[in-house]
């Protein structure tokens, strides 16, 4: 055997071993980092000026991961606040696996916005008053994420916009918010120039809110004229269990408005009084079959009795009246 030749061969695989051991980690680090690194600057904004709503929303995913350039980004992010087309969202969760949702450039930017916290406070609440009620809405609703008490009053203004999309946004920012807060500045609002539907919502607020210092404005709106707001009032007055209401139930119980009848007679139960049973019973002779009925399914709560027809009920009454 030629040895030389056999040591040529041997020298020539240990060369090539080596240099395979070199290269390999090398070329893996490439390939790790082209899955990690983040998009180039100038492709994030491109796809934020981009017409195509599913590019903008990519340039926001990409910015959510760069918080720095996100701040500096605000101006452009903000614009997309009044871009509310749909899109499928595909999000990677790992292992191989992507989740898909439903979303909009106007929805990814407000929650990034929200992110950025102080840095698009004043941003967002100059778009309080954008013309385009989109803008609005979503500007409302970063805010609502971000939920701090000094916004309150921002929020609680947004209950009076003429756009409905506008001021439920602003609706669902409030309940984050702590009810002391914007309960007090509920007693300091002007209803006079609130429409029907903005009262509803406040009234709405106010029994969610559960808060003691809610119920003096809910009683005013239990005296209003318009039947609508006595009647949402006593509906709103139903997440008050505790509270001595026995005066204002027996003021509801007796109302014109059928409506108001009903949602007061549901308050019922929880003031078991003479007083209150006996204006149950006299509802049992209203022309109205829905009062009537109310007051049936009521009425075994208050008396501890088993349930009756309207002429066993009126029975009854008279005997207690005579044994008393």
């Amino acid at each position: 055997m030629d040895f030389s030749l056999l040591r040529f061969w041997v020298l020539l695989l240990s060369i090539s071993v080596l240099t395979a051991c070199q290269v390999a980690p090398v070329a893996q680090d490439k390939a790790k980092s082209s899955i990690v690194a983040p998009a180039p600057v100038e492709d994030i904004y491109r796809q934020l000026r981009s017409e195509k709503a599913l590019e903008r929303v990519q340039a926001l995913q990409s910015l959510a991961k760069q918080p720095i350039l996100a701040r500096k980004s605000i101006s452009l992010i903000l614009v997309l606040l009044g871009d509310d087309r749909q899109v499928d969202v595909a999000k990677y969760v790992g292992s191989g696996f992507y989740s898909g949702s439903v979303s909009s450039p106007a929805d990814m930017a407000a929650e990034l916005l929200a992110k950025l916290g102080r840095w698009s406070v004043l941003p967002l609440r100059l778009r309080l008053h954008d013309k385009n009620p989109i803008v609005r809405q979503y500007a409302t609703k970063s805010l609502g994420i971000i939920a701090k008490p000094e916004h309150a009053e921002w929020l609680l203004s947004g209950l009076a916009d003429i756009e409905s999309a506008v001021s439920k946004e602003a609706y669902a920012a409030l309940l984050k918010q702590d009810a002391q807060v914007y309960v007090r500045l509920i007693n300091e609002l002007d209803f006079s120039s609130m429409s029907l539907r903005q009262q509803l919502l406040i009234i709405q607020l106010l029994g969610n809110s559960q808060h003691g210092d809610a119920l003096p404005m809910l009683f005013k709106f239990a005296a209003n004229s318009n039947s609508t707001l006595r009647s949402a009032s006593f509906a709103a007055l139903s997440k008050f269990p505790e509270a001595k209401l026995e005066d204002i139930v027996l003021q509801g119980i007796e109302d014109k408005a059928m409506h108001v009848k009903e949602n007061a007679l549901m308050l019922a139960p929880y003031h078991r009084s003479e007083e209150v049973l006996a204006a149950v019973i006299r509802q049992l002779s209203v022309d109205d079959d829905n009062v009537s009925q109310v007051a049936l399914k009521v009425l075994p709560i208050i008396s501890g009795e088993k349930q009756r027809s309207i002429n066993a009920w009126q029975q009854w009454w008279q005997a207690r009246l005579l044994k008393h």
